[in-house]
């Protein structure tokens, strides 16, 4: 007995229920699976409506986790959520909704801390560490500055 092929609703509803996606990347796996493209793009509009298919819900979910597990810089996430599938008008969003710069500043300041309690403390080295995790230099001079002030203020 042949098997009956998924529409493309059917699919569409299959993939979002194993995990989240951008608009962009489900677009593609339905192309890799032969689906014409008006078929495609009228399920995605169908599911985006429905609230299941939102790539600000998706930057939010990858920020808060990424954030969490393996903080990095408003660069590394930039080039990460564009390599995802986030199209560019997300994108211009990211800095100014989802991860303002004083947030990236916490996050540079949290990784000195931890940096520092395994005896690493030049700042050269430390600040460069920051610029390779995708913080720019602005953000990791500041990280740097907040760093040692909290130290200071924690001295007896």
């Amino acid at each position: 007995m042949k098997k009956k092929k998924m529409t493309v609703q059917e699919r569409t509803a299959w993939y979002l229920n194993k995990r989240l996606f951008t608009k962009k990347g489900l677009r593609e796996k339905l192309i890799q699976e032969g689906y014409s493209y008006p078929e495609i793009e009228e399920s995605l509009e169908s599911f985006a409506n429905d609230g299941y298919l939102d790539d600000d819900y998706f930057i939010k979910t990858y920020l808060e986790e990424k954030r969490r597990s393996h903080p990095h810089g408003y660069w590394a996430y930039k080039m990460d959520l564009k390599r995802l599938g986030i199209e560019e008008n997300h994108l211009e969003r990211l800095r100014a909704e989802f991860y303002p710069f004083s947030e990236e500043v916490k996050d540079g300041v949290a990784l000195l801390r931890k940096w520092s309690q395994f005896g690493e403390s030049q700042k050269i080295k430390l600040i460069h560490r920051l610029v390779r995790r995708g913080f720019n230099s602005d953000a990791a001079e500041e990280s740097w500055s907040q760093f040692q002030e909290t130290m200071e203020e924690e001295q007896p």
